[in-house]
């Protein structure tokens, strides 16, 4: 839990999370958010992927692409 103590990689604080979901926040606040609850778990899902593809250095539209194709939807 307190792994930021010893590791300086380790971030102390959630800053860098804030910042990856602000946008989503944003556009959810403007848009007035999804009125159903599949709307809500889609969105949560692509915004999840979107994030972790970005972090990783993945381009979201062609590995998207990828993951659809080849789970079988």
């Amino acid at each position: 839990m307190f792994q930021f103590v010893t590791n300086p990689d380790v971030d102390g604080t959630n800053n860098r999370a804030e910042r990856a979901i602000r946008p989503n926040v944003v556009y959810r606040k403007m848009s007035g958010g999804t009125k159903s609850e599949v709307g809500i778990k889609r969105y949560a899902v692509l915004g999840s992927l979107f994030q972790t593809l970005k972090l990783n250095g993945c381009n979201f539209i062609g590995e998207s692409l990828e993951i659809i194709q080849t789970s079988g939807h």
